[in-house]
């Protein structure tokens, strides 16, 4: 089967030879039937493209799916284990072991609590400026005006409704 990529050259390369005919009832039926199996090819293709888009979009799903299949084990295994910690805690069990695993209960590292940020001292504090362009700003500006610190460019794009 031919490919898309062979057929468009064999167009392209049809009209470059045709530049030199003088009838131009020859060139259109020519570039014509040239034309059809690109547009057929094409048409494959954008088919094929639905097929990959539906089949990432079914897997995102499954991904979703899975990911909040997995954050309710992981919520439910966290629920039971701090129910095991309490219950532990309650009993005064600080260790217990089997052949399979060993349970203990340990103290965390200390941790800051901040009761009111406000009242922190400055030698504590490091003042963080996070540097945001107003990109529609810019664009906007850009339309009247040429500057050398940015342009606006104009691409292409396949649309397959």
């Amino acid at each position: 089967m031919t490919s898309l990529y062979e057929l468009s050259n064999d167009f392209k390369e049809a009209a470059v030879a045709l530049a030199e005919v003088d009838d131009p009832r020859a060139i259109a039926d020519t570039l014509e039937g040239l034309k059809i199996p690109v547009e057929q090819k094409a048409l494959q293709v954008a088919r094929y493209i639905g097929n990959l888009d539906s089949e990432a979009k079914a897997i995102k799903e499954a991904e979703a799916r899975m990911k909040a299949r997995r954050d309710a084990l992981n919520a439910k295994a966290a629920r039971i284990k701090a129910y095991l910690k309490d219950n532990m805690e309650k009993c005064g069990i600080d260790r217990l072991s089997c052949e399979y695993f060993a349970l203990s209960i340990k103290k965390n590292p200390p941790a800051l609590v901040i009761d009111n940020e406000a009242a922190i001292p400055g030698e504590f504090v490091e003042e963080v400026v996070v540097k945001k362009i107003d990109k529609a700003s810019l664009k906007k500006y850009l339309k009247n005006n040429d500057e050398e610190y940015a342009h606006i460019t104009h691409g292409t794009r396949l649309e397959i409704k």
